[in-house]
């Protein structure tokens, strides 16, 4: 009997790895708020997910492999730590809510938006601010504690201090050790532009340098490069890295988006309009796949994993490429890390 994994989510402790899926676009043009990862049709309904029983994770012990399910709903688990103990967790489309899972913690929901977890249990993302001067309230970015149950607000980019709509900036990524923090800021006429900001610096506006908009999707774990998308004339998004204070314009000649960055930097992948890519400073731009392709991790030996297909989540499929450029099934690499029976699991 073959078991179909339609709704789980789940990491394999042999890989330390969370399988991050991406639907595609539904719009002609993309907002500044567009995440592929989890963009669903708007009348998309988020399941409501039953977290009284924090300790009712499953683990299944297959061959070498150990496969534990979080919860059981079909969820997107945005972020693992480095460790491969602590998970946050968004919703398909749109959620005012978000969930931390962990073993000792089972899974627990908080306010807002998770988009990056570290071993310390710092959660990086986004929240309604009611602080902003004349009593305004917002969604900005901001850092959650899961021990003090509280978001902490970033607070005023100095640059960019007036408070347009009910959107003041967002954060996408955080380096492993909390210390640095990325994303966009909106500002006047609905314009984006790409941030970093530290504790001891606060807010750097990298994006400035560039000629029209542009986000900071994430950061390495190092927190040396950090990628995203910059826009170009005809409004399209082109993938970008900024690295030692510069950026790099990664295809000039089309749209796309950087998506992924490696531990250390050395490896940047994500999609243009025909395929996907991995691009190092050494190698350059290396092609794979089609426009289907979605990679959401990418390692430092240059192969990477991620899925193939749109939203829904049941025509999904998981990939790995390898560091040559050779895809398989997630099945087949599963199987190759020790995974007895992969080939009757369907990961999406």
């Amino acid at each position: 009997m073959k078991k179909q994994i339609t709704n789980f989510n789940f990491f394999l402790g042999a890989a330390l790895l969370s399988l991050f899926m991406i639907s595609a676009s539904f719009a002609q043009t993309p907002t500044f708020k567009a995440d592929k990862r989890t963009q669903a049709p708007a009348d998309y309904l988020a399941p409501a997910i039953d977290i009284s029983n924090t300790a009712a994770s499953k683990v299944y012990m297959d061959g070498g492999v150990t496969v534990t399910e979080m919860v059981s709903e079909y969820l997107f688990p945005s972020s693992i730590d480095v460790s491969g103990s602590k998970v946050v967790i968004q919703n398909f489309g749109a959620s005012e809510s978000s969930y931390f899972w962990s073993l000792e913690t089972g899974l627990l929901s908080f306010t807002g938006l998770g988009t990056r977890v570290n071993s310390n249990g710092i959660v990086a993302g986004d929240f309604i601010y009611d602080g902003f001067p004349g009593g305004m309230s917002a969604e900005t970015g901001g850092i959650y504690s899961i021990t003090e149950e509280a978001w902490t607000f970033l607070g005023i980019n100095p640059e960019f201090p007036d408070l347009n709509d009910n959107l003041y900036n967002s954060v996408w990524g955080m380096s492993d050790d909390g210390a640095t923090i990325v994303g966009m800021q909106i500002h006047e006429g609905w314009s984006a532009t790409a941030f970093k900001w530290t504790a001891n610096d606060g807010y750097q506006n990298i994006g400035n340098s560039l000629e029209y908009d542009s986000r900071a999707s994430g950061i390495s774990r190092n927190g040396e490069v950090i990628y995203g998308w910059a826009s170009t004339e005809m409004g399209f998004w082109s993938p970008v890295i900024w690295h030692n204070d510069t950026y790099t314009l990664l295809n000039t000649d089309g749209d796309g988006e950087a998506m992924c960055a490696s531990a250390e930097g050395t490896y940047v992948a994500g999609i243009l309009a025909e395929s996907a890519f991995v691009w190092s400073e050494n190698g350059g731009m290396e092609t794979f796949g089609t426009y289907d392709d979605y990679p959401t991790i990418v390692m430092e030996d240059g192969s990477a994993f991620g899925f193939t297909g749109v939203f829904p989540a049941s025509i999904r499929r998981a990939f790995y490429k390898d560091p040559e450029g050779n895809m398989s099934t997630f099945s087949d690499y599963a199987q190759s890390r020790g995974m007895q029976n992969a080939q009757d699991w369907t990961f999406y």
